[in-house]
C-alpha cells in the first residue's frame, strides 16, 4: 500500500463541497487576494468555523507541471489518503470493509 500523500484541489465548487462534505480532509484553504465572489467568502467562513486555516500568500502555489485552466482565486489542500497497486489488489483486501471504485475515461478529474 503507498503512504499518503497531500492533494490540491481549485475551483470554488471542489473547495466548497470539499468543506461541505467531508471538512475533516481539508488541511488548508487557500485564496488569493481579496475574496472576490460571495461563493469565495462563504469558503472562507466555513473554513474558519471548522478551524481550518486560511492563507492568503501574494500567488497561489500551483502544482508542479500542472497548471489549472481556471483556479477561480481559490485552492485547498487535502489530507492524502492511501492507494494501492494493482499487485496489492490481486492478493486481496486487507479488511471485509475494503471499498474498491475503478472509474474509466474521465474526462476532468477534478470534477470527480
Amino acid at each position: 500500500m503507498a503512504p499518503p500523500r497531500e492533494i490540491l484541489i481549485w475551483g470554488i465548487h471542489p473547495v466548497l463541497e470539499a468543506l461541505r462534505g467531508n471538512p475533516g480532509l481539508v488541511r488548508e484553504v487557500i485564496t488569493q487576494g481579496r475574496p472576490s465572489s460571495a461563493k469565495i467568502q462563504e469558503i472562507i467562513d466555513l473554513a474558519s468555523c471548522q478551524g481550518i486555516p486560511v492563507s492568503n500568500p501574494p500567488h497561489l502555489p500551483l502544482p508542479a507541471g500542472e497548471v489549472p485552466a481556471n483556479h477561480q482565486g481559490v485552492m485547498a489542500r487535502l489530507k492524502g489518503f492511501p492507494t494501492c497497486t494493482l499487485e496489492d489488489l490481486l492478493r486481496g483486501p486487507e479488511t471485509a470493509q475494503t471499498t474498491l471504485v475503478a472509474l474509466d475515461s474521465i474526462q476532468d478529474p477534478h470534477n470527480l
